[in-house]
């Protein structure tokens, strides 16, 4: 009965950590639409980078944001590829990821799309 206990435990705390990751990550994703959206109203275009809001200065890894970056909400890794008319996003936890695409504003989690 102790086994049944702490392997429940477990299951119901790994669920929790994979609920919390999955929050930090549309928290991150969600800002940085925010922030896009808003710079594309000052300027008419969309950044190419993350330079206005990150603070970034190692770039031994393809993200954008550091993972722990206090000046982005949420936590992640920050992929952007920004098109003609359009942008796309992908934010990496521990765990799982969310793709969002401006061309349909869509958030898609734990897509494979882009793997």
């Amino acid at each position: 009965m102790t086994y049944l206990k702490i392997i429940t435990t477990g299951i119901v705390l790994y669920i929790l950590l994979l609920q919390i990751n999955l929050k930090m990550l549309e928290k991150r994703i969600d800002f940085l639409v925010e922030n896009i959206d808003k710079y594309y109203q000052q300027y008419g275009s969309y950044p190419n980078n993350f330079d206005f809001i990150s603070t970034k200065t190692d770039f031994t890894t393809e993200s954008y944001c550091d993972f722990w970056d206090k000046n982005i909400a949420g936590y992640g890794n920050c992929y952007f590829v920004k098109n003609d008319k359009d942008y796309t996003i992908l934010v990496m936890g521990f765990s799982s990821k969310i793709l969002f695409s401006s061309h349909n504003k869509i958030k898609e989690f734990n897509s494979n799309k882009y793997d």
